[in-house]
C-alpha cells in the first residue's frame, strides 16, 4: 500500500522532476539533507540501547519519516514566509533522498545481516549436531 502511494505520488509529480531546473542546487540540498538525516536517525537507532528492541522494519520506517516530517514542517515555514517559497519539488526531493537511503543503505545491510543469521544458524545446527554423536557415544 504504502509503495503504490509513493509511486502515484512520482508519477504526478515526477513530469517536474526530469527537468533541469528541477536539480538547482536547493534540491540537490533536499536531497542530500533527507539522506543525511535518514543515516543519522537510522545508526541512532540501531546503537542506542534504548531502540535495540525495536525491528527492523520500525527502524527504517522512523529513519524514513523523520526527514519527511522535518521537511514537510520547513515547507509550511516557507508557505508563511513573506516570499512564500514553499514547492511541492522540494518534498519530492526529500522524498528521493529518504528512498535513496533505504535503497542503498538499509536494504544492503539487511541482505547481508540476513546472510550472516543464516550462516550463523547453519553453524550452531552444525555444533549441535556434534554435540548429540559426542553424547550418543
Amino acid at each position: 500500500m504504502f509503495i503504490i502511494l509513493v509511486m502515484s505520488f512520482l508519477g504526478v509529480h515526477s513530469q517536474n522532476s526530469m527537468h533541469a531546473e528541477f536539480w538547482k542546487k536547493d534540491k540537490i540540498g533536499h536531497v542530500q539533507s533527507s539522506f543525511i538525516i535518514s543515516t543519522g536517525t537510522y545508526v541512532y537507532l540501531a546503537t542506542h540501547k534504548k531502540y535495540k528492541h525495536l525491528s527492523e522494519f520500525k527502524k527504517r520506517l522512523i529513519a524514513f519519516s523523520i526527514p519527511m516530517i522535518l521537511g514537510g514542517i520547513k515547507e509550511i515555514h516557507d508557505m508563511n514566509s513573506p516570499n512564500n517559497n514553499a514547492q511541492w519539488g522540494d518534498m519530492e526531493a526529500n522524498l528521493i533522498g529518504s528512498l535513496a537511503f533505504q535503497v542503498s543503505v538499509t536494504i544492503p545491510l539487511n541482505f547481508k545481516k540476513t546472510k550472516s543469521d543464516a550462516k550463523l544458524f547453519t553453524r550452531a545446527q552444525k555444533a549441535k549436531k556434534k554435540k548429540k554423536r559426542l553424547v550418543t557415544k
